[in-house]
């Protein structure tokens, strides 16, 4: 699936994609021309287990549901930071920050690759659950998200 939505983005050059090999796996990091307006996500970074395991993504953007609930948590509607750093895994997601400023693309990359490559040493596995149900990826479309257009 990974693969598919890389080679679609470098088909369509809707993006400029970077694929690292590091230890354990891929990453590949995405920059979009143009961000997703719902989502926001205009950079996202991808990490894919060179063995068994289920990938990662950690993405930068401004998402319309997170910024509401940043302005409820500061009691000021005014207050909007200009970006949010998530962590998706397959089952979970986690919001590392809200920044002020824009993140320089230097310091985005080298946290991306520092959080997914320790991701990798330890990636999320594919388990049947006690139900006898499959588990599946819930957040496709955040962690192989499509520029907008």
């Amino acid at each position: 699936m990974v693969a598919d939505w890389v080679s679609d983005l470098s088909r369509n050059r809707s993006a400029d994609i970077k694929s690292i090999i590091v230890p354990n796996g891929t990453i590949h990091a995405v920059e979009f021309a143009t961000s997703d307006p719902e989502s926001g996500i205009g950079r996202v970074w991808v990490a894919v287990p060179g063995g068994a395991g289920w990938p990662a993504a950690l993405t930068v953007g401004a998402e319309r549901f997170t910024l509401s609930l940043y302005r409820m948590k500061a009691g000021d509607d005014d207050a909007v930071p200009s970006q949010h750093i998530d962590l998706y895994r397959c089952s979970a997601r986690r919001v590392l920050a809200s920044v002020e400023q824009p993140m320089a693309l230097s310091d985005a990359n080298l946290a991306a690759r520092t959080a997914l490559t320790a991701y990798l040493s330890n990636p999320d596995q594919y388990n049947d659950n006690p139900d006898g149900d499959i588990s599946t990826c819930v957040w496709p479309e955040r962690m192989l998200p499509r520029p907008a257009g």
